[in-house]
């Protein structure tokens, strides 16, 4: 880090210290004072923009600050300072960089989380509430039915939730297989076909 004073400003500068480089270094940089060092807040180096060091640009500076409000502040002791540099080198990755042919560097695969709620309904595995209906008796988690029904949220996380013991809800106006379809919707979204 260079440091040199220019008519009435502190410049700073920030160089390579690699005069023969064979692409070009992406950084960000920035430059703060330093009253004390547990005084410091986080710096925001990401809000900087991106500068480019090359064999044709190997130093970037700039005017600091005013010589005058330097020797004004209290960050100017004895005829000396403290100064922060926080520097962020960035690569850009190529993905075609070895063939046309290669694959894409992050591949998303198809979601399956339907079928993942649906096995989860199955097993009953990590189920954390009973429903008595018209005799039937199922499993169910309060978080999927939850975020999936305002009326379930309602039931089992809020207000509505009055005196169920040990995790037991008893409806009696719904009959049994008709709520086993009812949980099927929420956990697959989706309707089993009409039988004929």
């Amino acid at each position: 880090m260079a440091v040199s004073k220019v008519a009435d400003c502190i410049y700073l500068a920030l160089a390579l210290d690699e005069e023969d480089i064979a692409e070009a270094v992406k950084v960000q940089f920035q430059f703060n004072l330093v009253d004390k060092a547990e005084k410091q807040l986080p710096s925001n180096i990401h809000e900087t923009e991106v500068t480019n060091f090359s064999k044709e640009i190997l130093c970037w500076g700039s005017a600091f600050m005013k010589r005058n409000e330097l020797e004004k502040s209290k960050l100017l002791k004895d005829d000396s300072l403290t100064i922060k540099c926080d520097i962020m080198v960035t690569k850009d990755v190529d993905i075609n960089r070895t063939g046309a042919n290669t694959a894409p560097f992050v591949v998303v695969t198809a979601s399956d989380m339907i079928q993942h709620l649906s096995s989860l309904l199955q097993s009953t595995e990590g189920s954390d509430v009973t429903f008595d209906i018209g005799g039937g008796i199922f499993a169910a988690h309060r978080c999927v039915l939850a975020c999936r029904s305002m009326v379930f949220k309602g039931l089992l996380l809020g207000s509505m939730n009055e005196g169920t013991t040990a995790g037991v809800v008893r409806i009696d106006d719904m009959e049994a297989q008709v709520f086993k379809l009812l949980l099927g919707f929420i956990y697959s979204d989706s309707v089993p076909e009409k039988e004929a």
